[in-house]
Protein backbone atom coordinates (compact mmCIF):
# COMPACT_ATOMS: atom_id res chain seq x y z
CA UNK A 1 0.00 0.00 0.00
CA UNK A 2 2.36 2.55 1.21
CA UNK A 3 4.97 1.07 -1.93
CA UNK A 4 1.77 2.21 -4.69
CA UNK A 5 1.58 5.55 -3.01
CA UNK A 6 5.50 6.31 -3.36
CA UNK A 7 5.21 5.12 -6.82
CA UNK A 8 1.93 7.35 -7.50
CA UNK A 9 3.42 10.47 -6.14
CA UNK A 10 6.86 9.80 -8.19
CA UNK A 11 4.65 9.54 -11.28
CA UNK A 12 2.60 13.36 -10.42
CA UNK A 13 5.94 14.45 -9.42
CA UNK A 14 7.71 13.39 -12.67
CA UNK A 15 4.65 14.49 -14.89
CA UNK A 16 4.43 18.19 -13.40
CA UNK A 17 8.29 18.74 -14.18
CA UNK A 18 7.26 20.31 -17.78
CA UNK A 19 5.21 22.88 -15.76
CA UNK A 20 8.20 23.88 -13.84
CA UNK A 21 11.15 23.68 -16.29
CA UNK A 22 11.27 25.55 -19.84
CA UNK A 23 12.94 22.81 -22.09
CA UNK A 24 11.97 25.33 -25.00
CA UNK A 25 14.84 27.61 -23.85
CA UNK A 26 18.55 26.65 -24.52
CA UNK A 27 20.81 28.50 -22.68
CA UNK A 28 17.34 30.30 -20.98
CA UNK A 29 17.70 33.84 -19.87
CA UNK A 30 15.57 35.18 -17.32
CA UNK A 31 13.18 38.25 -18.07
CA UNK A 32 15.23 39.99 -15.44
CA UNK A 33 18.41 39.48 -17.36
CA UNK A 34 16.38 41.37 -20.50
CA UNK A 35 18.40 44.75 -20.17
CA UNK A 36 16.68 45.69 -23.45
CA UNK A 37 13.82 45.21 -26.08
CA UNK A 38 13.76 46.42 -29.53
CA UNK A 39 10.55 46.56 -31.44
CA UNK A 40 11.57 46.72 -35.36
CA UNK A 41 9.10 47.74 -38.08
CA UNK A 42 11.32 46.80 -40.90
CA UNK A 43 9.98 44.30 -42.68
CA UNK A 44 12.61 41.57 -43.55
CA UNK A 45 10.06 39.88 -46.43
CA UNK A 46 11.01 43.02 -48.30
CA UNK A 47 14.35 44.17 -47.37
CA UNK A 48 17.32 43.83 -45.38
CA UNK A 49 17.57 46.02 -42.51
CA UNK A 50 19.51 48.50 -40.14
CA UNK A 51 19.11 48.25 -36.54
CA UNK A 52 20.39 50.42 -34.11
CA UNK A 53 21.05 48.61 -30.70
CA UNK A 54 22.95 51.17 -29.06
CA UNK A 55 24.32 54.40 -29.70
CA UNK A 56 27.79 53.56 -31.75
CA UNK A 57 26.50 49.68 -32.53
CA UNK A 58 24.14 49.43 -35.63
CA UNK A 59 23.22 45.93 -37.30
CA UNK A 60 22.53 44.49 -39.62
CA UNK A 61 19.69 41.60 -40.51
CA UNK A 62 18.87 39.87 -43.99
CA UNK A 63 16.29 37.22 -44.61
CA UNK A 64 16.46 34.71 -47.60
CA UNK A 65 14.67 33.57 -48.94
CA UNK A 66 12.13 37.12 -49.40
CA UNK A 67 8.97 35.15 -49.77
CA UNK A 68 9.37 33.02 -46.48
CA UNK A 69 8.29 29.43 -47.73
CA UNK A 70 6.88 27.49 -44.63
CA UNK A 71 8.48 24.34 -43.80
CA UNK A 72 11.40 25.26 -46.01
CA UNK A 73 14.67 26.58 -45.11
CA UNK A 74 15.00 30.15 -44.44
CA UNK A 75 18.34 31.74 -43.48
CA UNK A 76 18.98 35.23 -41.50
CA UNK A 77 22.18 36.69 -41.57
CA UNK A 78 22.88 39.11 -39.13
CA UNK A 79 26.45 41.73 -39.78
CA UNK A 80 27.75 43.83 -37.65
CA UNK A 81 28.68 41.61 -34.45
CA UNK A 82 31.10 42.89 -32.18
CA UNK A 83 33.27 41.90 -28.93
CA UNK A 84 30.87 43.14 -26.35
CA UNK A 85 27.62 42.16 -28.63
CA UNK A 86 27.41 38.34 -28.76
CA UNK A 87 24.98 36.03 -30.69
CA UNK A 88 22.57 34.37 -28.32
CA UNK A 89 19.39 33.06 -29.57
CA UNK A 90 16.95 33.19 -32.42
CA UNK A 91 13.29 32.09 -32.60
CA UNK A 92 10.17 31.90 -34.54
CA UNK A 93 6.87 32.07 -32.64
CA UNK A 94 3.15 33.54 -32.61
CA UNK A 95 3.06 37.17 -31.88
CA UNK A 96 -0.91 36.91 -30.57
CA UNK A 97 -0.81 32.84 -30.87
CA UNK A 98 0.86 30.08 -28.85
CA UNK A 99 2.89 28.37 -32.05
CA UNK A 100 5.90 27.58 -29.63
CA UNK A 101 8.96 28.31 -30.47
CA UNK A 102 11.32 27.42 -33.30
CA UNK A 103 14.63 28.12 -33.43
CA UNK A 104 17.07 29.24 -36.01
CA UNK A 105 20.51 27.32 -35.57
CA UNK A 106 23.85 29.21 -36.72
CA UNK A 107 25.45 27.47 -39.55
CA UNK A 108 28.53 28.92 -39.88
CA UNK A 109 30.10 29.20 -36.29
CA UNK A 110 33.88 28.87 -37.32
CA UNK A 111 33.87 31.00 -40.28
CA UNK A 112 36.90 33.10 -39.09
CA UNK A 113 36.48 34.88 -43.12
CA UNK A 114 33.69 37.29 -42.01
CA UNK A 115 34.24 37.38 -37.80
CA UNK A 116 31.50 39.70 -37.83
CA UNK A 117 28.81 38.38 -39.59
CA UNK A 118 26.70 35.39 -38.14
CA UNK A 119 24.38 32.99 -40.75
CA UNK A 120 21.41 31.49 -38.98
CA UNK A 121 18.94 28.57 -40.76
CA UNK A 122 15.45 27.90 -39.31
CA UNK A 123 11.54 27.29 -40.64
CA UNK A 124 8.55 28.89 -40.20
CA UNK A 125 5.84 26.21 -39.44
CA UNK A 126 2.56 26.15 -41.03
CA UNK A 127 -0.67 28.17 -39.97
CA UNK A 128 -3.59 27.60 -41.15
CA UNK A 129 -5.77 28.94 -38.33
CA UNK A 130 -6.08 32.66 -38.87
CA UNK A 131 -5.21 34.37 -42.05
CA UNK A 132 -4.21 37.57 -39.38
CA UNK A 133 -1.80 35.56 -37.71
CA UNK A 134 1.35 37.54 -37.04
CA UNK A 135 4.97 35.73 -36.50
CA UNK A 136 7.37 37.28 -34.86
CA UNK A 137 11.19 36.56 -35.08
CA UNK A 138 12.91 37.06 -31.72
CA UNK A 139 17.02 37.73 -31.97
CA UNK A 140 18.43 37.55 -28.82
CA UNK A 141 22.19 39.13 -27.63
CA UNK A 142 24.35 39.49 -24.98
CA UNK A 143 25.30 42.51 -24.27
CA UNK A 144 27.26 44.11 -21.49
CA UNK A 145 25.50 43.34 -17.89
CA UNK A 146 22.35 41.80 -20.19
CA UNK A 147 20.28 40.80 -22.92
CA UNK A 148 19.11 42.82 -25.61
CA UNK A 149 16.41 41.24 -27.56
CA UNK A 150 14.87 42.49 -30.98
CA UNK A 151 11.65 41.71 -32.50
CA UNK A 152 10.44 41.63 -36.22
CA UNK A 153 6.83 40.86 -37.03
CA UNK A 154 5.90 39.05 -40.26
CA UNK A 155 2.11 38.89 -41.48
CA UNK A 156 0.62 35.86 -42.93
CA UNK A 157 0.79 37.91 -46.11
CA UNK A 158 4.22 37.40 -46.03
CA UNK A 159 4.58 33.88 -45.65
CA UNK A 160 4.13 31.51 -48.32
CA UNK A 161 2.20 28.56 -47.94
CA UNK A 162 3.45 26.46 -50.79
CA UNK A 163 6.94 26.03 -51.87
CA UNK A 164 9.54 28.19 -54.05
CA UNK A 165 8.25 31.13 -56.42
Amino acid sequence: MVRSAIIISLLFLVAGIPYFVDFDAPGGVESADIRKVIQSDCHLSQASCKVLVDDDLTLTFDLKPKTLPVMEPVFLSIAGLSGSLKFHKAWFEGRDMNMGKHFLLPVNEDNSDIPDLTVLKGLIPVCHIDSSMIWRLVVEFQYKEGVIQLYFEQGASDVQLSGGE
